[in-house]
């Protein structure tokens, strides 16, 4: 257990520089969703969403996601709206909101 909490707690502490500097990705957006979205299944459903929609070629994602794709698809993989916690944390500039409605458009078999 002590191993665990000492990978935890450096995940939990960690920054990144996107999409902002001071970003905690895992604290502020990967473990509230796995903690309050079903944990391992709420992934699998991420990949599947992905994998069911996302545009392939020659086998692979024909490209990235922008950051609205990827708030869309997680927002589907939960069944629940996550623009509230991306925006808490990441923040949410035009561009981001401009990456959402586009996403939703694209894709509107994600629902949530």
């Amino acid at each position: 257990m002590v191993d665990a909490q000492r990978v935890f707690d450096n995940y939990t502490n960690a920054t990144q520089d996107f999409p902002r500097a001071g970003t905690h990705w895992f604290r502020d957006w990967f473990y509230p969703i796995w903690r309050d979205h079903g944990r391992i299944a709420v992934m699998v459903k991420y990949w599947k969403l992905l994998s069911q929609y996302f545009p392939v070629s020659a086998g692979k994602y024909a490209r990235d996601l922008t950051f609205g794709e990827m708030v869309h698809f997680m927002s589907g993989a939960t069944n629940v709206n996550l623009k509230s916690l991306a925006t808490t944390a990441f923040g949410w500039p035009p561009e981001s909101e401009q990456e959402f409605t586009a996403a939703r458009a694209a894709f509107p078999q994600v629902m949530y």
